[in-house]
C-alpha cells in the first residue's frame, strides 16, 4: 500500500502535528474562568522554520504565548482566528527577515519597557 502526499506544506503540517501530539508541545496553561487556553508556541514556530519561501502558513486556531520570530520570507496568516499573547514581557512577534508578511493576526500584552523598545511587532 503506498501513500501519496500531494502536497509539500500538507506534509510539513502533518509531521509537525504528529511531533506536536507525541511531545506535548501543545501544553496549555490554566486559563481564567471564559478565557481562551495559553498555548505554547512550538508549533507555530516550528511550521514558520520549516516554511519555504513564499509559502502560506495558517497556523491552527488559538491562543498562544509568544515571543514568535519569522526569519523566513514567509506569508505568516492567522485568518483572524489566531491571538499571540506575550503575557507582558518583551516584544511579541519579531519579524527577523526580509518579504515576510504577517496578517490577520491579534497581538496583545506585549511588554512597556521603553529600554528594551518593547512593542507588539518588532522589525
Amino acid at each position: 500500500m503506498r501513500i501519496r502526499i500531494k502536497s509539500f506544506s500538507k506534509s510539513i503540517l502533518g509531521v509537525v502535528a504528529v511531533i506536536a501530539a507525541m511531545t506535548g508541545l501543545l501544553a496549555t496553561s490554566r486559563a481564567a474562568p471564559g478565557e481562551e487556553p495559553l498555548l505554547s508556541p512550538a508549533l507555530i514556530q516550528a511550521l514558520i522554520d520549516m516554511g519555504q519561501p513564499g509559502q502560506v502558513i495558517v497556523p491552527p486556531p488559538g491562543r498562544y504565548r509568544g515571543p514568535l520570530r519569522v526569519t523566513r520570507p514567509i506569508i505568516l496568516d492567522g485568518q483572524g482566528k489566531v491571538t499571540l499573547d506575550g503575557e507582558g514581557t518583551g516584544s511579541v512577534l519579531w519579524v527577523m527577515t526580509d518579504g515576510a508578511t504577517v496578517r490577520n493576526f491579534r497581538i496583545v500584552n506585549s511588554g512597556d519597557q521603553h529600554p528594551e523598545q518593547d512593542a507588539g511587532i518588532q522589525v
